[in-house]
């Protein structure tokens, strides 16, 4: 048996437990290696229960000692551009959550310090195989329906986890590292803050998925933000045409989940109806209705586990036994740069 790829994890928590190490562990080719936490019960409750073969402290030093063929970070956002970076000095691959970062310049030190290692995000509708067939096939919509008029994204989030719950409970009841400081732009003011952490991890997952269908934001920016919504407008240039592109975030306590992006073309439009990342009964759908006669066509994607997805992803890259160009590397940079766009767009009105 061909040797196998040892990953290593820091964060023992939710995420960390239902959407990456349960999906590690299911790769024949991946060995579980070291886990880590501050909440060391947890993790080593985590080590037994998943089957990592060892147990390090709370920080990342014994685990870069150890050389993992790859890292996987899963932490609460103020600690994870310094493990990071850390974990770059100590040579090692990194597959994060995301976004990474809370700032675009503090994005471009981390990928300066990658250099020529793998460093995925966790942005996993990549993965989806209706946004890959839809992606592949743009240009036989344009063909069939005309110029691109606009594209809105629209998300009603309510229970995303699906009832999903701990396999390991924590065991610590207060942030041991609560005075941890996050590097927000500079040039954020101060009552911002934390509207802008609020609404960071959302936005950048959406903007993102623009960003890998080459929708690129060209002007005039239009921005609303507030606890409850994010709405952000703006010109973009697609597939040499610039449509008028909308993405609409309603944050709402009822169970479900909503989350559908429209491209309306002249002559009909393509409606992909997204599920949660953690929904094993429903599958995604493209609904492409022509505007000539009416007919709408139901394409249906099995709803394969984008996590599961994304660490096969990043386990055949340390194996080099997929193409470079399977993810895009740029995942997470574009949208941070949106972002920033947005708020100060928002600022400045």
């Amino acid at each position: 048996m061909k040797k196998k790829i040892k990953i290593s994890f820091i964060g023992a928590g939710f995420m960390s437990q239902i959407a990456h190490i349960i999906n590690f562990k299911k790769n024949k080719k991946v060995q579980l290696w070291d886990i880590a936490d501050y909440d060391y019960k947890m993790a080593s409750g985590v080590k037994k229960k998943f089957g990592f073969k060892g147990l390090a402290t709370d920080d990342a030093d014994k685990i870069i000692k150890n050389k993992p063929d790859g890292i996987v970070i899963i932490v609460q956002r103020p600690l994870m551009t310094d493990l990071i970076k850390k974990s770059f000095k100590g040579n090692l691959n990194v597959l994060s959550e995301k976004p990474p970062t809370y700032s675009y310049s503090e994005y471009v030190s981390c990928k300066r310090l990658a250099g020529r290692k793998i460093w995925i995000k966790g942005y996993n509708r990549r993965c989806d195989p209706i946004i890959r067939y839809f992606k592949k096939n743009i240009n036989k919509f344009h063909k069939n329906f005309g110029d691109l008029l606009n594209v809105k994204y629209e998300i009603m989030s309510g229970n995303t986890y699906m009832g999903e719950k701990h396999k390991v409970k924590p065991t610590l009841k207060k942030k041991i590292w609560k005075g941890v400081k996050n590097k927000f732009p500079h040039w954020l003011k101060t009552k911002n803050k934390k509207l802008y952490e609020y609404h960071l991890n959302s936005a950048c997952h959406f903007f993102d998925l623009f960003d890998f269908l080459k929708i690129e934001p060209i002007k005039n920016f239009d921005s609303f933000i507030n606890l409850d919504i994010f709405k952000s407008s703006f010109v973009g240039r697609f597939k040499k045409n610039s449509p008028y592109c909308e993405l609409l975030i309603t944050n709402s306590k009822v169970s479900g989940w909503e989350e559908n992006l429209i491209f309306n073309f002249r002559n009909g439009n393509c409606k992909i109806n997204f599920r949660s990342p953690l929904d094993k009964k429903e599958s995604h759908k493209l609904l492409v209705t022509n505007g000539k006669n009416g007919k709408v066509k139901i394409i249906s994607k099995k709803n394969i586990n984008s996590f599961n997805e994304q660490s096969k992803i990043y386990v055949d890259l340390i194996l080099k036994s997929k193409k470079k160009d399977y993810t895009d590397f740029r995942d997470g940079e574009n949208s941070m740069k949106f972002y920033e766009k947005v708020w100060k767009n928002f600022q400045n009105n």
